[in-house]
């Protein structure tokens, strides 16, 4: 109770609170600390990223795959031209989880394949649960190219500082681009489950990669 007089301010059974700031009571508290947002933030990423991942089905996680793997080599294109260097992209199957493709990423120092001149440029991309579908079917929008390089387990492109990317096929160490150039190389990616997967026409993604340009297209039924 607040009592005035003589020109004097009086509080009587009262608390007085200055303005701006906050009583805080008993069992009170001002708010979630910045560590305890960022534990629930990523809790809500990781159960969100399980979810999509059991929500998707194998047809979509092959072109998903196939999105990666186009990726992927658009910046080793990028990357040749740009270092002047020849690149080599690597696919092969993960010698201990063979369900699970491995691509990795080379270039030469000097231009050449000699081993002491071909370093590892950037971190591996794993495709888990893919593996390379040798045969392919007919898709309604995948364009059909009868002369195309196909990969068959796995393989090398090989990608020149002008953007002309070449399919040399499954072959030991780091092999220099020969023949003609072909119009298009063709990858085939499936989703498998377990240690083994039945091949299923569903499951499979096309990837196309033109080889004046090392640009790519996804496909999928």
């Amino acid at each position: 109770m607040a009592k005035r007089g003589c020109g004097s301010f009086r509080v009587m059974n009262s608390k007085y609170i200055a303005p701006g700031r906050r009583s805080l009571g008993v069992g009170m508290r001002g708010g979630f600390s910045l560590v305890e947002l960022l534990v629930v933030i990523s809790i809500m990423v990781m159960l969100l990223s399980i979810a999509g991942s059991a929500l998707m089905t194998p047809g979509s996680r092959s072109q998903a795959a196939g999105e990666r793997l186009s990726s992927a080599v658009s910046l080793a294109a990028a990357h040749a031209a740009a270092k002047n260097r020849l690149v080599w992209v690597k696919i092969q199957p993960l010698d201990d989880i063979p369900t699970n493709l491995n691509v990795r990423f080379f270039h030469s120092l000097d231009g050449t394949n000699r081993q002491d001149s071909v370093k590892e440029f950037r971190r591996a991309v794993v495709l888990e649960n893919i593996r390379v579908a040798a045969d392919l079917p007919e898709f309604d929008k995948r364009p059909q190219t009868e002369e195309a390089d196909r990969m068959k387990e796995g393989g090398t492109l090989v990608i020149k500082p002008t953007g002309e990317l070449y399919m040399v096929g499954d072959r030991e160490g780091y092999p220099m681009p020969e023949g003609g150039l072909r119009m298009f190389s063709e990858i085939g990616l499936q989703a498998v489950r377990g240690k083994s997967g039945i091949p299923n026409r569903k499951d499979i993604a096309a990837l196309q990669l033109r080889g004046i340009s090392a640009n790519s297209s996804v496909f999928a039924p």
